[in-house]
């Protein structure tokens, strides 16, 4: 394969765990996980295609690069308005949680129904 053919198979895997996300179900998300590894061993490939190449169509693998930049951004936003939800959601009436922040998770300690939102 090319490197530009690389490039295209990690935009439709990073497409596909776009189309398959679903925030509320860690079956969904082990999945979505696994095809992005499967798009970061595409891209892996596609950087040693390209180091040993001499030359490339520019311009084609600009074009492919920032396409997959673009689906990866949508689904970046998909995972945060995913967390960002559930961070509001209630679960329990107190818990040591970890919760997901854009750029890491966070520990906190919950305490009581009033903590949650909840009510008697």
């Amino acid at each position: 394969m090319t490197a530009q053919e690389q490039i295209r198979g990690a935009r439709d895997l990073v497409r596909t765990a776009a189309d398959h996300w679903n925030g509320a179900s860690l079956s969904a998300i082990a999945s979505s996980l696994s095809v992005l590894e499967s798009s970061v061993a595409s891209l892996a490939e596609a950087s040693s295609i390209l180091d040993r190449s001499t030359g490339m169509a520019g311009n084609e693998m600009r074009t492919a690069l920032l396409a997959l930049k673009a689906d990866a951004t949508r689904l970046q936003r998909l995972v945060d308005a995913s967390a960002a939800f559930l961070r509001g959601l209630p679960g329990a009436q107190s818990a040591d949680v970890e919760l997901y922040q854009p750029g890491g998770s966070t520990r906190i300690l919950v305490t009581g129904p009033g903590a949650w939102g909840l009510q008697g």
